[in-house]
């Protein structure tokens, strides 16, 4: 599950030190007020080629995606409920997720000794996590990140991490259970 600025053309994706195309942070800055502002961008594969699907405007609306290829064509627009193509000709079947290019995802790391780490970040205690989540409020502009509990963490203690971050605002998506730990 996936969670879920400043804009010019050197954004760089998350967690990933891949700049965004010129014309994909162009299009985020230009919308980035408007009521079809641009809130995620994936990198996809559709008919075997490299190929961006970005999300717009509100959830399951009927022209939420946009799926462009790598030279910026649009190929079609579609959403709504049931996924249905409103503009363009493609297949939503043969569309591949890559990654997550934009906005900034985190990752929250609950680790098997009773600690927590941001990202790459150092470690620190639960007590400190208020003041982490506020130094880390400007780079999450959709209020989201993941949680990444260790395979060895304590359940109660994720559980207590989980019901913190809730208690700040933040949207929460499980990434994934770290493996041999």
């Amino acid at each position: 599950m996936i969670l879920t600025l400043i804009l010019a053309a050197s954004v760089t994706a998350s967690n990933t030190n891949v700049a965004l195309p010129a014309w994909i942070s162009k299009r985020i800055a230009d919308r980035q007020n408007s009521y079809d502002a641009i809130h995620l961008v994936e990198e996809v594969t559709y008919e075997g080629k490299q190929a961006f699907e970005l999300y717009q405007g509100i959830p399951d609306a009927p022209n939420e995606h946009m799926l462009f290829n790598a030279d910026e064509r649009l190929i079609c627009l579609f959403g709504g409920i049931a996924g249905v193509v409103t503009s363009g000709k493609c297949d939503i079947g043969k569309i591949n997720f890559v990654r997550t290019l934009w906005p900034p995802l985190h990752n929250l790391h609950v680790l098997a000794d009773g600690k927590i780490r941001i990202d790459d970040g150092p470690e620190f205690n639960f007590q400190e996590l208020p003041r982490e989540l506020q130094k880390l409020r400007p780079s999450m502009p959709t209020g989201e990140l993941h949680l990444v509990p260790e395979r060895k963490a304590k359940y109660d203690f994720t559980a207590r991490v989980l019901a913190e971050l809730q208690k700040y605002g933040v949207r929460v998506g499980f990434k994934g259970v770290e493996q041999g730990k």
